[in-house]
């Protein structure tokens, strides 16, 4: 039988659900972890290295105050002769959910999944 925790904020308690297919829980959300999500066109090696494509955390929320603005991607941020890739913003409501799975090596079977909702996409780049 697998076990299902979500949590919402600190000041939650956790919700259990069993086993049972089709079963759900309800969670109250806080308005406080307002997340943005930015798509980012490549694999990333190197999180300092990508954000400085997209102009910083400075960049990302000089873009994000102002709804008119593009967010620009510079493939050679030191060349001032690259042209920017820009990103539209799209309104969305997604959840960050952080999963574990804990498996025992002997039983397969037998797993107990843990999730953590981490926050609310309010805003998607892509």
């Amino acid at each position: 039988m697998k076990e299902r925790t979500g949590s919402g904020s600190a000041g939650d308690e956790a919700t259990t659900v069993g086993g049972v297919p089709g079963s759900s829980a309800t969670l109250s959300l806080s308005e406080d972890n307002k997340l943005v999500c930015v798509k980012y066109p490549g694999i990333i090696s190197n999180v300092d290295k990508m954000l400085e494509t997209i102009g910083g955390v400075q960049g990302v929320s000089k873009t994000y105050a102002d709804p008119s603005r593009r967010l620009e991607l510079r493939f050679r941020p030191q060349d001032p002769f690259c042209h920017p890739v820009c990103g539209n913003c799209f309104p969305s409501t997604n959840l960050l959910l952080r999963v574990k799975r804990r498996v025992r090596k002997g039983n397969s079977k037998e797993a107990q999944i843990n999730m953590d909702v981490l926050g609310v996409i309010g805003t998607t780049y892509s």
